[in-house]
């Protein structure tokens, strides 16, 4: 007993007769086009975007290559005992049932309001996330971080430069009522690389390396008064939440459409969140500013310490961990200058601590 279905060989249409001992392809145009198939002789791929395209070839006779689209041929194969049949039966009914599920407008709402929550969330203004997130709260969620935080970055207590880090945090918290809500706590992580960071609830770390390469306090305050600015606007929890969604979504995402798929919307979620990453570098490059002018510090050491980064790009390796979560371009620091130009003059104060304090390593 056999079963004939629609086939093409090349462009030419035809009809492919199935049975167990022989696959018999007749041309439409020519009936003396008689190709034939030995089942146990089949080599099975598969192709096609939008629908499913099944390949038979005779591993004798690899010129000849029958396309059919009807999974029935598959079933009838694999009922012959035929494994790759089974196998690209299998694959093309999963692939029909996620195109029919992404198809369904509430599973594709779904999906979409998975992804665009995390990325919308982000932009959210710093007055909704006043309702939503106590700063006691946001400190909670820091404080939660903070194990993981010691691990992976080898933070150690009682680091001799975090007493005068800790006093430059009173210095520019004194001069600034905005920064007096938050609790801040430093740490100092045993890493050579250039980079500081803050995570949710005025919680910074400072990289012993970054210490190391200063070469004044004010560039050391510059630096600081840039993180602390994350803080009080509120960047640190925005960035986080959205990135903890996003992951979710990619994850969910990747569950129904693979991970080559998920991979792409990935890539195109972390370019619109760049964009947002650069706008918040910049604000807080802004906010910083006018902190340190408030406590009487002079810009010249932030922007020094920002353009001697930007020199150090390709030459300085641990310059770039710093620019990879801190992102430099000319156009910020030369907004920087600009506005330094533009502020009032600041009477100078003297600074609570010397820069030896903060550059020591012992413990």
């Amino acid at each position: 007993m056999s079963r004939s279905f629609p086939a093409l060989w090349g462009r030419k249409s035809g009809v492919l007769e199935v049975s167990r001992s022989v696959l018999i392809f007749t041309s439409d145009e020519d009936s003396t086009q008689v190709f034939q198939l030995i089942p146990h002789l089949l080599q099975i791929s598969m192709g096609g975007e939008n629908s499913p395209h099944f390949y038979l070839k005779d591993r004798n006779h690899p010129e000849i290559e029958i396309c059919v689209q009807d999974e029935a041929i598959l079933a009838e194969l694999a009922s012959y005992g035929l494994p790759q049949a089974g196998f690209f039966l299998e694959k093309s009914r999963k692939r029909r049932t996620i195109r029919n599920l992404l198809l369904g407008s509430p599973f594709a709402l779904a999906l979409l309001l998975l992804l665009a929550i995390p990325l919308l969330f982000s932009f959210i203004p710093i007055s909704w996330f006043n309702e939503i997130l106590t700063i006691q709260q946001e400190k909670k969620l820091g404080e939660f971080l903070i194990p993981t935080i010691q691990k992976e970055f080898k933070v150690k207590s009682n680091h001799p430069a975090q007493p005068a880090l800790e006093q430059l945090v009173v210095f520019l918290k004194e001069a600034s009522p905005e920064l007096q809500k938050f609790d801040f706590q430093i740490f100092v992580a045993d890493q050579s690389d250039i980079n500081a960071f803050a995570i949710p609830g005025g919680l910074i770390v400072f990289n012993q390396g970054l210490l190391q390469k200063a070469e004044s306090v004010e560039e050391v305050l510059g630096v600081l008064s840039h993180e602390m600015a994350h803080v009080e606007r509120r960047h640190v929890v925005k960035s986080l939440a959205g990135r903890v969604g996003a992951l979710g979504g990619v994850l969910i995402l990747a569950a129904f459409v693979g991970s080559d798929a998920a991979t792409v919307i990935a890539k195109a979620s972390d370019f619109l969140s760049l964009k947002h990453s650069r706008e918040d570098e910049s604000e807080a490059d802004a906010r910083g500013l006018e902190f340190l002018q408030r406590a009487g510090v002079s810009s010249e050491g932030m922007i020094q310490f920002f353009s001697k980064l930007e020199k150090q790009e390709s030459s300085l390796s641990g310059a770039l961990s710093f620019m990879s979560t801190h992102p430099l371009s000319s156009e910020r620091i030369q907004d920087l200058k600009q506005l330094a130009a533009q502020s009032s003059a600041i009477e100078k104060k003297p600074l609570p601590v010397e820069i030896g304090e903060l550059k020591s390593v012992s413990y």
